[in-house]
C-alpha cells in the first residue's frame, strides 16, 4: 500500500471547518458522491481516494489517486455513523463564482447543512450560474452540504462572500427576495429578475439592498405556520422564476 500524502490526523481534521478552511480541502464520504466526484470534476480537483484494502472500487479510480488503506482509519475519518469503503479528499472549488454571474442565488445567514445542500441541488435543477451565501453562514463544504446536496455542489459555482454589502450593491442586476409580505408570485415579473435572495426561518432577510423586489409566498387563510422551510421557499419560487 502506498503511504498517504498526509497523515491520517491531517484528514481526520477536515470534519472541522477550520482545517478546510486552512487547507482548502474537504471531504467526499461514499462510492456514490466519489463516483459523481470523478465524473463532474477536473482530475486536478481530487487531492486523494482512500479505499480500504479489502475491497475493489466498483468502478474506475485513476492509479494516481487511490490509496489502499484499512478499515480503521476510514473509521477515523468519517463523519458517518459506519464507515463508507472509500473517502475522497478534493479541493474547494477552482473557479469561484464572479459578482457579476447571473442568474445567482444569495443565502444570508443558513446554518442548515441540510438546507443548504439541498438549495444547491435546486439551483443546478433550475440552471443557476453561481450560490453565495453570506459570512456567518455555514460552511459550504460541511460534510453535511456535500450529502445534501447529491452531487450538484461538484457542478455549480459557490463560495462564502468576505464582504456581503459590497457584493449585494455590486451585483450588476434586479434581485427578487423572499419575505413575509409583499406580493405573491405571480405579480412578479420574473424575466426582469436575474437573482433570488434567501434568508434563514429565524431572523429572515436582514441586508437585502433597497433596490430589490419583495416576493411573498402567500399561505391559506386557515394556516397557523408563520414560516415556510427555506428550501421549499426556494422550490416554489425558483419555479417561478425560472419555468413560468
Amino acid at each position: 500500500m502506498r503511504h498517504l500524502p498526509h497523515p491520517p490526523k491531517f484528514y481526520q481534521a477536515l470534519r472541522e471547518a477550520a482545517a478546510r478552511t486552512k487547507t482548502g480541502l474537504y471531504l467526499i464520504e461514499g462510492p456514490k458522491l466519489i463516483q459523481e466526484a470523478l465524473a463532474s470534476l477536473p482530475p486536478q480537483s481530487i487531492h486523494a481516494i482512500l479505499w480500504r484494502y479489502d475491497e475493489e472500487p466498483p468502478f474506475a479510480v485513476p492509479s494516481n489517486l487511490l490509496y489502499l488503506v484499512a478499515p480503521w482509519l476510514l473509521e477515523r475519518i468519517t463523519t458517518l455513523e459506519t464507515a463508507p469503503p472509500g473517502i475522497a479528499i478534493a479541493y474547494q472549488n477552482l473557479q469561484a463564482p464572479q459578482p457579476q454571474d447571473k442568474p445567482a442565488l444569495f443565502l444570508e445567514g443558513l446554518q442548515d447543512p441540510g438546507n443548504v445542500g439541498t438549495l444547491i441541488r435546486l439551483a443546478e435543477w433550475f440552471g443557476l450560474k453561481a450560490i453565495w451565501l453570506s459570512p456567518e453562514s455555514v460552511d459550504p463544504f460541511h460534510p453535511k452540504v456535500v450529502r445534501a446536496s447529491m452531487g450538484s455542489l461538484f457542478r455549480v459555482s459557490i463560495a462564502r462572500a468576505q464582504n456581503w454589502q459590497t457584493l449585494l450593491h455590486t451585483f450588476p442586476g434586479q434581485i427578487a427576495v423572499a419575505t413575509l409580505q409583499g406580493p405573491p408570485p405571480k405579480e412578479i415579473n420574473w424575466q426582469a429578475i436575474d437573482a433570488l435572495y434567501l434568508g434563514s426561518e429565524g431572523q429572515g432577510v436582514r441586508y437585502a439592498p433597497p433596490h430589490a423586489v419583495s416576493v411573498y409566498i402567500p399561505k391559506a387563510p386557515s394556516a397557523k405556520a408563520d414560516s415556510l422551510n427555506v428550501a421549499t421557499a426556494a422550490a416554489i419560487l425558483l419555479y417561478c422564476w425560472r419555468t413560468l
